[in-house]
């Protein structure tokens, strides 16, 4: 299983070059409506901003250790590569960026924004990543947790259904707050994530099929 989540890292490490290297040329578009200008900075929801890496990566291991997940996982995966490889090329033809505000204050969570503006530059924006697995991870956890196989009480699975929605919806409102990301990239993020969980779907049931038709030859 561990090898399915090799493409995703490779297109990662692929994610970053290109980021820095929009940086380089400084060429890049900007994206934006009138609604962002009347979303303000709030350096709290950062909080959520950072939490997408535990949320969203930590998926992949619940998925890989859940015993009998295994069609789950792959599709989890595929789906993530689908959405980066979509970016990728959005990235490459169509560079986006964002205006990002100064950010003053002691508190933690304006320290860390300021980690954050001077580790990741302010381009491969539209669509954005953060959304884009957000919106994958919602979607495969809560088809686990309406899963009745090996789930506990029917209120506790309400229960983690309302949280998972209300972390990946946290998650997207927080690339907004903290200025990451204009609301285009949020909306991007949502449909190229719908977009390549149906198409991830689609090549493992051919690839089921192949496999049948090769046994039964």
């Amino acid at each position: 299983m561990v090898l399915w989540v090799l493409p995703v890292l490779a297109a990662l490490v692929c994610y970053r070059w290109i980021g820095h290297h929009a940086e380089a040329v400084g060429t890049a578009w900007m994206v934006r409506l009138p609604l962002d200008d009347q979303i303000p900075f709030v350096s709290a929801f950062v909080y959520a901003y950072v939490f997408w890496y535990l949320y969203s990566y930590g998926a992949i291991l619940l998925l890989m250790l859940r015993p009998g997940g295994g069609h789950v996982f792959r599709h989890y995966v595929l789906s993530m590569f689908l959405v980066l490889l979509v970016a990728l090329v959005v990235f490459v033809i169509f560079p986006t960026t964002v205006l990002r505000p100064d950010v003053p204050g002691d508190s933690l969570a304006a320290k860390i924004v300021r980690q954050i503006y001077q580790v990741d530059p302010p381009y491969n924006c539209l669509p954005s990543i953060h959304v884009a697995f957000s919106t994958l991870t919602l979607l495969e956890l809560d088809r686990l947790l309406r899963s009745k196989k090996g789930q506990p009480h029917p209120v506790a699975r309400g229960v983690g259904r309302v949280a998972n929605l209300i972390a990946a919806s946290l998650i997207c409102l927080s690339t907004l707050f903290i200025k990451q990301h204009y609301s285009p990239d949020l909306f991007a993020g949502i449909a190229v994530a719908l977009t390549a969980g149906y198409g991830a779907q689609s090549i493992l049931m051919a690839g089921a099929r192949f496999r049948d038709r090769k046994r039964a030859a």
